[in-house]
């Protein structure tokens, strides 16, 4: 059986919205930068952990809005 996954909407500076799986490092209260580009969006995130990648590291916690 596929796994399906949720999505939720990120928003770049530009206004663009892209979508990510909702346990995306977009999401994750350790993502401290997004690097993005005009042409082809998000392409990289950084985490205070020191996780490098794309997605999820397992240890994602969801960001607490204030």
């Amino acid at each position: 059986m596929k796994e399906t996954h949720k999505y939720k909407e990120f928003e770049c500076a530009d206004g663009k919205v892209y979508k990510f799986p909702e346990n995306h490092c977009a999401f994750c209260e350790h993502c401290t930068d997004v690097f993005w580009d005009y042409t082809n969006g998000p392409y990289s995130f950084l985490c205070e952990l020191g996780c490098a990648g794309y997605e999820t590291c397992g240890k994602f916690e969801e960001e607490k809005c204030e």
